[in-house]
């Protein structure tokens, strides 16, 4: 086998970093108002909290758990 010369395409080029930052900052839920899930659309949950109607999506840090109707 003959050695070559190497260019460009002879070079993996590794992927950028990622652009969102890591970030120990978690949101603050004191004031949060508690509700009832009662109904589930497409990852949109309609809840029911103080007698008003919400649609709400479900947070991230809460990871892979499902919320079903029911659910506080």
């Amino acid at each position: 086998m003959s050695r070559r010369d190497l260019d460009e395409d002879d070079v993996r080029v590794r992927p950028s970093g990622r652009t969102r930052r890591r970030s120990k900052v978690r949101p603050d839920f004191s004031k949060a108002l508690p509700g009832t899930v009662i109904a589930v659309d497409r990852g949109r949950f309609t809840c029911l909290a103080q007698d008003r109607m919400v649609t709400a999506v479900r947070a991230q840090h809460l990871g892979r758990k499902g919320l079903v109707v029911g659910d506080r």
